[in-house]
């Protein structure tokens, strides 16, 4: 059944071709197929805070700002540039003193959360809540730290 859609197609198609005016609007509507076809694929323009939060560069917001991590020592290692657009990371020397305030704030936040989540969520003793606050902020503290430096570097350097 398939074969014989298709050469029905083709030969429709062929009648199309045979006369130019049909022609010619198959051309426009084979251009039209064409663009929406390519706007399908083109991608939007992503979205800044979701990029942040996935640590990707803040110019090109494709390529991730971090090396990736065997070790727990690379956990902290940044590229020093992008590999995708080469924006370099470190503006200056000792451009991230400034995440250190963004990472206080992060760490801030997060501890409220915990310590609310476990004395008054789970009614735990004040005790148990900072024994859980104190894990939950230490197991955060790597992401915590690469955000921060890219919240930092996202303040100072326009996408494209």
């Amino acid at each position: 059944m398939c074969s014989n859609n298709f050469h029905k197609f083709a030969d429709e198609y062929e009648l199309r071709v045979a006369s130019n005016e049909l022609a010619s609007i198959e051309l426009t509507n084979q251009q039209n197929r064409e663009l929406r076809i390519t706007n399908h694929y083109i991608m939007k323009k992503p979205n800044r805070w979701r990029t942040m939060f996935a640590l990707k560069c803040p110019k090109c917001q494709q390529a991730k700002m971090f090396k990736p991590v065997n070790t727990f020592g690379d956990l902290f290692e940044m590229h020093d540039t992008c590999p995708n657009c080469e924006q370099k990371f470190e503006l200056e020397i000792g451009f991230y003193w400034g995440a250190m305030y963004v990472a206080y704030g992060i760490s801030s936040a997060l501890c409220f959360i915990a310590f609310a989540l476990a004395f008054w969520g789970f009614g735990w003793s004040e005790y148990q809540a900072f024994i859980f606050l104190t894990i939950v902020v230490l197991l955060a503290m790597p992401y915590t730290f690469r955000l921060s430096r890219t919240i930092w570097l996202y303040a100072f350097v326009k996408n494209k």
